[in-house]
């Protein structure tokens, strides 16, 4: 305890003391207040920041429970910590199943390729089945479904990151739905209607200019590929900071969704603007490029898009303004509010 500096306040509270004192932080953050560590206010302090954080891991609540309280023991109190979390049931389906309701939706693969899950191999096995037993019938249907025969490829056991791309993204949808879900239980139903309205989040996201002319502020999605075009949503009014109690199971749903779309937004934006402090030499934004804007007030899937038409270097020769249009306005942006998109065409 002697390392944290412990001092009694006016209220006869002990807090941390040191160095923190001068910067502008409110008084609980420069000088938390000092608890024991299993004393029955810490433990219950701790178990409201476990519900607060959404039960976000031992980094997360430290980080939050400091900005008011230090709890004696360092992480050891909160690791210790029993999680009571009942997560949503799990409902497992067959390979073949999940195979059928994809090709369903968007039609017949040419090429699947997976890791080597025993679920996947069974469905590869299955569908090998299907295809021998009813080209066999007839010669005619043989040769109409000779076309659609799915190649299955499954990359080497114990290798994951040979699916880096479609993992990393998995990975992310995951990490941001448990957090909006939370501790609320989905019927069968809800939780489909929130995936599906994930999966249009994630098509609809920007991968790069489809045209060079400056006057075209329309991208490629992964939409493009999928249906042909843009994905577009029917606008409806934010829910972001209405009280749970006050929705209906509907208006949940949709505000679950606009969480979920202002965390991973964030998180793709932030890939996307990610620069080291000028360290390194960056891709500068050039005339004609279309980026995206990082603005909060948009809903799910409108991605607000511009094209530069002028920059502004400083005396150092770097790009920290540009001038740029919308299809409102033009104006003028520094540039860490501006995202390149993932994939330039001038370089691909």
């Amino acid at each position: 305890m002697s390392k944290l500096a412990p001092f009694l306040d006016k209220d006869g509270l002990l807090r941390v003391g040191g160095r923190l004192k001068n910067l502008l932080l409110d008084r609980d953050a420069r000088n938390p207040i000092l608890l024991p560590r299993d004393s029955p206010l810490s433990l219950l302090i701790i178990d409201d920041v476990h519900h607060r954080t959404l039960h976000g891991g031992v980094q997360v609540m430290l980080a939050k429970l400091r900005q008011q309280y230090w709890i004696l023991g360092d992480r050891a109190p909160i690791a210790s910590f029993p999680c009571t979390w009942n997560s949503p049931r799990t409902i497992l389906r067959k390979g073949s199943s999940r195979h059928t309701n994809f090709t369903g939706r968007r039609g017949i693969c040419a090429t699947i390729t997976s890791d080597c899950g025993t679920n996947f191999v069974g469905a590869d096995a299955e569908l090998r089945r299907l295809f021998h037993s009813a080209s066999k019938e007839s010669a005619e249907i043989a040769n109409l479904l000779a076309a659609d025969g799915t190649e299955w490829k499954f990359y080497s056991p114990a290798a994951p990151h040979f699916g880096g791309k479609w993992e990393a993204a998995v990975k992310s949808a995951k990490f941001h739905l448990r957090r909006v879900i939370g501790d609320t239980i989905l019927t069968y139903e809800e939780f489909a209607t929130l995936i599906s309205q994930i999966e249009f989040v994630l098509n609809s996201r920007p991968l790069c200019a489809i045209t060079e002319d400056p006057d075209d502020l329309e991208t490629l999605t992964p939409a493009h590929f999928l249906i042909g075009g843009p994905m577009t949503l029917i606008p409806e009014p934010p829910l972001q900071d209405v009280p749970t109690s006050r929705l209906s199971r509907w208006q949940l749903l949709r505000q679950m969704i606009d969480r979920f779309w202002r965390r991973w937004s964030t998180e793709y934006l932030q890939r996307l603007q990610a620069r080291n402090k000028w360290q390194h030499p960056e891709r500068q934004l050039t005339k004609g490029s279309l980026v995206l804007i990082q603005d909060e007030r948009f809903p799910p899937s409108k991605w607000p898009l511009a094209r530069v038409i002028d920059t502004h270097p400083g005396t150092d020769g770097l790009i920290r303004v540009v001038t740029m249009r919308t299809t409102v306005a033009t104006y003028k942006r520094p540039v860490h509010k501006l995202c390149p998109l993932p994939i330039n065409g001038s370089n691909n």
